[in-house]
């Protein structure tokens, strides 16, 4: 037995080094115990994560930026005060489908697989967002996990969403000039009867405008069940239903899985008649997940 004797003024502490078997998370014997692998939880030892997060003062890495049909991407440097930078998306004038995004897909033709299920992942986006929208109606955008290949559906009666069919994401789209919440689960549309619709979807008018510079953020737990929505840090909408999972998530192929990011795109068959850009100040994103 070791002892070791500490004298403070008039007490005298006597402390015994710890012997004997050990047990929970430890096996063996002190003073060196090992660890007990068959009681440590290895789901959560095993947890990856990842964060990627950018200001865009001059260029979007680590995000990458797309645009098509006709779209554009430019960096804006205003000086006020501070130096504020941002990258602007502006779809092309009449030009149907023309649209970008910032995100964190690699390629044009590599998807992204954000989808959630229960255990299996937890995110977190947020995003520095101003929108010049204008009177412009055949347009939408997007702030979260959503699809980059979905092209917006407008003015369909009883519509949820703005054609997304797996969704966790702010958007603002048709009329609309304020930032809904949406969650859509294998959510497709009948352009004909509601009552043929498939999957389902959850939207939310936060009735914040869309027009200000806004902090938008979405949280997703790993178990799948719960998206939590922020704009400039107080939460605004609560959605516990129609989150996408493994089991709703269309094929790969199709362009339905989640990206994380920001997108604008103009509406089918025609554009909008002036330019409607899309200000982005930061990004950033979290994803926790078993490996």
């Amino acid at each position: 037995m070791n002892l070791t004797v500490t004298e403070t003024g008039t007490s005298v502490l006597v402390s015994e080094n710890p012997a004997g078997t050990a047990s929970g998370v430890l096996a063996g014997n002190f003073p060196s115990p090992t660890l007990n692998y068959g009681s440590v939880d290895h789901v959560a030892m095993d947890r990856s994560s990842y964060r990627l997060f950018s200001d865009f003062s001059h260029n979007a890495s680590p995000w990458n930026v797309f645009t098509a049909n006709g779209a554009t991407a430019t960096y804006t440097h205003i000086y006020s005060g501070d130096t504020v930078n941002y990258i602007t998306i502006s779809p092309a004038i009449n030009t149907a489908g023309s649209r970008g995004w910032i995100s964190d897909r690699p390629s044009v033709s590599v998807q992204p697989q954000m989808v959630f299920g229960v255990g299996y992942a937890a995110a977190n986006f947020a995003a520095r967002v101003r929108v010049d929208k204008g009177a412009q109606t055949n347009i939408t955008y997007r702030v979260g996990f959503s699809q980059g290949h979905a092209p917006p559906i407008i003015g369909q009666a009883g519509m949820v969403g703005d054609g997304q069919v797996n969704a966790c994401c702010f958007l603002c789209y048709g009329s609309k000039t304020t930032w809904h919440a949406l969650a859509a689960a294998n959510y497709v549309r009948d352009p004909i009867d509601p009552a043929y619709n498939t999957g389902d979807a959850t939207e939310i008018d936060t009735g914040i405008a869309v027009n200000d510079w806004h902090v938008l953020e979405v949280r997703v737990n790993a178990a799948g069940t719960q998206a939590l929505f922020y704009i400039d840090g107080v939460l605004v909408a609560t959605i516990t239903t129609n989150i996408p999972t493994v089991a709703t998530a269309d094929a790969q192929a199709n362009g339905n899985w989640c990206m994380a990011g920001c997108s604008v795109r103009a509406g089918d068959p025609a554009g909008i008649t002036a330019l409607a850009p899309f200000d982005i100040d930061w990004q950033s994103y979290e994803y926790k997940r078993a490996r």
